[in-house]
């Protein structure tokens, strides 16, 4: 992975950062046909980001991975974020919770099956346990598979599963008995497997609904023991938010770039924005806010790296919170110094407001997370 190496052993972190923003801004920011009409990545968006090891890029070398620390990896999506979230989110898919989760609780077979070709970039995972009824609360989950000889067989549906309909696994999260949560690997070709619909956001984001009607999935793609989906699925919840939180704090730094950029350039009544206090405390404000944001992703990382989990688990909620309500006003303000240039459809201010939107909702909404730290603070 030479495009990302470290080579300053005192400021290891430092050398990395800018070895990544160099190959975001150079490589990244530079496609012309980075994204298809459905928001998916182009064949030439793949071929840079395998080339320069960022498919699993947090996966052990054994299996092609980059085998990146998790504090790198969030400087990854930030440095990526800054340039287009979709490059972050193919990130986290290939590199974040879902293959950390088949790492660990992994057969070796399941392993040598899907991680090597994640981190070729030919293989693509999602990661299912949204339900029409069941959300947050994971307890409400429908969604069942019996045993049968030496098969599950799966029923149910699932919905807003990012990648669900180019998937080549879906990570599926199913009941298996009274108060019995299990988690399985489910090939796409799978028989009784479908995708019944797919929805578009309104920041061209695709979310599939997926049916399950008598799925045969072989009982060795059953991941962990049964009974253990739960805390399969919640195992890497922590470091799904603070991933979220890295890449709030690259747009949001990307956002305040352009504002301020903007308002010393756009001239009224013969003076540049930038000049005018509404506008000064609009700058002034964003940054307050990211700069507050950042420390709370640092006593996160620093709270992961001393695996104090408890702390990290709290932090982690009040990342979240914080940074992807931080990016949105930080985005509202945006629109609103660009002015009438900020409303036009395709513009990147335009784009990024609308994709900003999700981070209050994806990995647990903002009234989840405060649930989780008012619960932590009184239990």
């Amino acid at each position: 992975m030479h495009s990302i190496e470290a080579n300053d052993q005192q400021n290891p972190h430092d050398e990395f950062r800018a070895a990544v923003s160099r190959f975001a801004q150079e490589k990244l920011k530079s496609l012309e046909d980075a994204f298809t009409e459905n928001e998916q990545l182009s064949t030439s968006s793949k071929t840079t980001l395998s080339e320069g090891g960022y498919f699993g890029c947090t996966l052990p070398e054994a299996y092609g991975g980059s085998a990146l620390s998790f504090e790198e990896y969030c400087i990854v999506l930030e440095e990526f974020s800054k340039v287009d979230i979709r490059f972050s989110l193919a990130v986290t898919m290939s590199s974040g919770p879902i293959t950390k989760s088949i790492v660990e609780h992994g057969s070796p077979q399941q392993r040598e099956t899907i991680l090597p070709g994640v981190c070729e970039g030919n293989v693509v995972l999602a990661f299912a346990l949204t339900e029409p009824e069941a959300g947050s609360d994971a307890g409400a989950i429908r969604t069942s598979a019996k045993k049968s000889g030496s098969n599950w067989i799966l029923n149910g549906t699932k919905h807003y599963i990012t990648y669900g309909n180019i998937a080549d696994f879906v990570q599926v999260i199913a009941t298996t008995g009274d108060r019995e949560i299990s988690c399985f690997l489910v090939r796409s070709n799978a028989q009784g497997f479908e995708v019944s619909r797919v929805d578009t956001t309104f920041a061209g984001e695709q979310l599939a609904e997926l049916k399950f009607s008598d799925c045969m999935v072989p009982e060795d793609m059953l991941l962990g023991k049964p009974g253990e989906g739960f805390r399969i699925a919640m195992g890497s919840l922590d470091e799904g938010r603070i991933g979220i939180g890295a890449m709030c704090i690259g747009v949001a730094e990307a956002l305040l770039e352009m504002a301020i950029g903007h308002a010393k350039t756009r001239q009224t009544f013969g003076k540049p924005l930038s000049e005018r206090q509404a506008i000064q405390w609009m700058l002034a404000d964003s940054k307050i806010e990211l700069e507050a944001s950042r420390a709370l992703m640092n006593s996160s990382l620093q709270a992961y790296q001393k695996k104090q989990f408890l702390e990290v688990r709290t932090l982690a909620s009040c990342l979240k919170v914080h940074a992807s309500e931080m990016v949105g006003k930080i985005a509202d303000r945006s629109v609103q110094i660009f002015g009438g240039a900020g409303l036009i459809r395709g513009v990147p201010i335009e784009r990024i407001y609308r994709q900003v939107r999700h981070f209050r909702i994806g990995e647990g909404t903002s009234e989840i997370q405060r649930h989780l730290i008012a619960k932590q603070l009184i239990s």
